[in-house]
């Protein structure tokens, strides 16, 4: 059950959902603790009203901390994160949230500049810290590599947006390409 669904059982009383989740037994306290630790996208997912327009023109799905945990370090505009620099912690957080929370690969609550729509797998491409393998993992564990983003309110490819910020010289496109085609893109 999505921690979401689980908030909107309890709808006389307004309960964050990490305060849920630490008194239900089907949520282990160290998805808490990670919901905790990556929070920056958490009180906005949580909050109903930012999930209505003109906030948000499609429906929220999964947990946002892997979204967050894959954004660290990335350099591009609204690509927003807890924490600054990608580390080996960071990169044995990710693993953990995937293993067990693994609903939230499905999120697409990010945001890029004059992106909406953006999966944690579209974050982990578009952010030049995250090693290839880790986008494999997402693939390997169910990421869509055919989900498409909006740009500027029009849904379009993401490999399509993403090549056009590659140079010919860049190797990591044609990587990312590669794996999509292994896993179904």
């Amino acid at each position: 059950m999505e921690l979401r669904e689980i908030c909107q059982q309890e709808i006389t009383i307004p309960i964050k959902c990490r305060d849920i989740c630490k008194n239900k037994q089907d949520y282990s306290k160290q998805i808490v603790e990670l919901m905790n630790k990556y929070n920056h996208y958490q009180e906005d997912y949580e909050n109903p009203t930012y999930r209505q327009q003109p906030y948000l023109s499609y429906e929220p799905k999964g947990n946002p901390m892997l979204l967050d945990a894959l954004f660290t370090g990335c350099s591009l505009p609204y690509a927003d994160s807890t924490f600054d620099e990608y580390t080996e912690e960071i990169e044995k957080d990710i693993k953990t949230m995937v293993k067990l929370n693994p609903q939230s690969i499905h999120c697409n609550f990010g945001e890029l500049r004059c992106r909406t729509n953006v999966t944690p797998l579209m974050a982990a491409c578009a952010n030049p810290n995250i090693p290839i393998d880790i986008i494999e993992l997402l693939l390997v564990n169910g990421a869509d590599p055919k989900v498409k983003i909006s740009v500027n309110n029009k849904d379009r490819c993401f490999l399509e947006d993403l090549n056009e910020g590659f140079t010919l010289e860049d190797e990591r496109p044609f990587q990312i390409i590669e794996l999509f085609n292994k896993y179904g893109g």
